[in-house]
């Protein structure tokens, strides 16, 4: 430093000492005093320059040994470990269901009477619906999500529950398996297993469900037109509030989406020929299908907050979505239908099959409409599904449905606005947080919650003539208690008020009307 310094005086000198000399020099040649000032400064200058660079090489090595570590954190009895430089995450998620229901109801003899059937057995078989009560695990979600070199975000979702809820075989056991790009301000690419941004109730997660299950209009939609979770597609979002005023959040999300996991029936399925080494024919020749590939769908929703207060908002939606080729295995028909409400028992009360061998289905269109607010603790939302399904020839079989409902939030906290999610829950209210838990010693109670919901789907269509649908309309009114002792536990009770109205069959005059009551309750933990 000290050789570097002086070759640099010596210069400065050098050059002074010639510019002293030389005849056109008009200033006068600088005294031994400001060469040394100036070689002073100079070394100052370096000096600092060689503690800032010092400096700079601790702050990489300081970064450098920070990515290595790991900070763990335990919120809400949520594991999560994450790297230093906050690059890469993973948290550990859980959620475990027990639900259970009391079906109060006739007995399918009296309802047979009172259909006019000398007994069960000379009743129409579409007609017998005595439910059956118990208890089901409903969900038993065990899983991991997290971040990836920033830009990604990835949730794998393994489900042991749904004991008869969805299909005789249960739910997939595969629910999510997702990786999502965010790279791009306010856009999100999801690929993989996923569950789509699709309809104002299953933007909803299932542990924040305001009743034990979402309306029968959701379910219906999301089944039948390639929504849901355990879905395989592609989606693109964008999302961004305050894009026009204060308060405003725009949210559009298009989605490609085949079958379920674990489902048969939206991949693959042509039907072997009964001929011994025949060749294979498809299950359908008609059907637009009839080339074997999956089931495949275009879905997607456009929502809009219109204004919020940072506590209460009001948002508009809608849905909306096109069935590309029906699921090849039953590539005849589709059918509409949902269970009552609570699925302890999972037969169907009202059911649409649309399609036959003759006249086979050839698609869908789906779309619906939303809205939503919240003031302070009070809460209204209410949605109208329309379905129609189209066939080989004739009309196009059409299908609608809507529910209103409204909360209260007793002890006084608001629900919560999810302007955006990793998940699909984005533009959607949530539970209430319990900022005290339940606690007898301490003299608190958790979060109490009341609520009441209307729904009403009608499959039937032209059910007066023999050549219609005679799928039922199904009516109910859902009274719901929910109580929050922590942000992880939650008890629920429901009681349900149906009638459903429908035909024996198409064109039929005998009637199989239904009336039932059912108490229903769920435990819930969720992390």
């Amino acid at each position: 430093m000290l050789n570097k310094t002086k070759g640099v005086a010596c210069t400065v000198l050098v050059g002074a000492m010639m510019a002293a000399f030389t005849p056109s020099a008009h200033a006068a040649a600088p005294t031994n005093e400001q060469l040394l000032e100036r070689i002073e400064k100079l070394e100052e200058l370096l000096s600092e320059k060689a503690e800032a660079d010092k400096e700079q090489r601790q702050r990489v090595t300081l970064l450098e040994d920070k990515a290595k570590d790991v900070e763990w954190s335990f919120a809400n009895t949520r594991p999560q470990i994450k790297t230093g430089d906050g690059r890469f995450s993973l948290a550990i998620r859980g959620r475990f269901q027990v639900d259970m229901a009391n079906f109060m109801q006739k007995d399918a003899a009296t309802l047979a009477a009172n259909w006019g059937c000398a007994s069960v057995t000379s009743c129409p078989s579409a007609g017998i619906r005595d439910l059956s009560s118990g208890v089901i695990i409903r969900r038993a979600y065990f899983g991991v999500e997290g971040m990836a070199f920033k830009d990604f975000w990835y949730e794998f979702r393994m489900n042991f529950g749904g004991s008869n809820a969805e299909s005789p075989a249960g739910d997939a056991n595969l629910n999510l398996a997702r990786v999502a790009y965010t790279g791009i301000p306010n856009f999100r690419i999801n690929v993989g297993v996923i569950q789509p941004v699709f309809t104002l109730g299953d933007t909803v997660s299932s542990g924040g469900v305001m009743f034990i299950e979402r309306p029968e209009i959701d379910n219906i939609a999301v089944g039948n037109f390639g929504g849901s979770d355990s879905r395989r597609g592609v989606e693109l979002t964008f999302q961004k509030e305050n894009m026009f005023y204060d308060g405003t959040n725009v949210i559009l999300s298009a989605a490609y989406t085949g079958g379920q996991t674990g489902s048969a029936t939206g991949h693959g399925g042509c039907t072997n020929s009964t001929i011994p080494g025949g060749p294979i024919i498809p299950a359908n020749p008609n059907s637009p299908s009839a080339d074997c590939g999956e089931q495949a769908q275009i879905l997607g929703r456009a929502a809009f907050r219109l204004w919020s207060d940072g506590t209460s908002n009001i948002q508009i939606g809608g849905s909306a979505a096109e069935i590309l080729k029906v699921p090849p295995a039953t590539a005849t028909s589709l059918a509409l239908n949902d269970r009552p409400l609570v699925r302890v028992d999972g037969r169907r009360l009202v059911s649409a099959t649309v399609g036959s061998a003759g006249n086979p289905v050839v698609g869908g269109t789906f779309w619906g409409l939303d809205a939503g607010a919240n003031f302070k603790n009070f809460y209204v939302a209410g949605e109208y599904h329309k379905y129609i399904l189209d066939r080989v020839t004739g009309d196009s079989p059409k299908f609608d449905g809507f529910y209103v409902e409204a909360s209260w939030v007793i002890t006084g906290q608001p629900k919560v606005y999810n302007a955006s999610s990793k998940g699909n829950e984005m533009g959607s209210w949530g539970p209430p947080k319990v900022n005290v838990p339940f606690s007898p010693a301490g003299g608190s109670w958790g979060v109490w919650e009341l609520a009441v919901r209307y729904t009403d789907v009608d499959l039937d269509w032209r059910d007066d003539l023999s050549t219609g649908i005679a799928g039922g309309e199904q009516e109910a009114i859902t009274i719901g208690l929910n109580w929050y002792l922590n942000n992880n536990v939650r008890l629920m009770l429901n009681d349900i008020i149906m009638k459903v109205n429908r035909r024996a069959s198409a064109g039929s005059v005998q009637r199989v009307d239904q009336k039932l009551n059912t108490v229903a309750a769920r435990m819930q933990f969720s992390f």
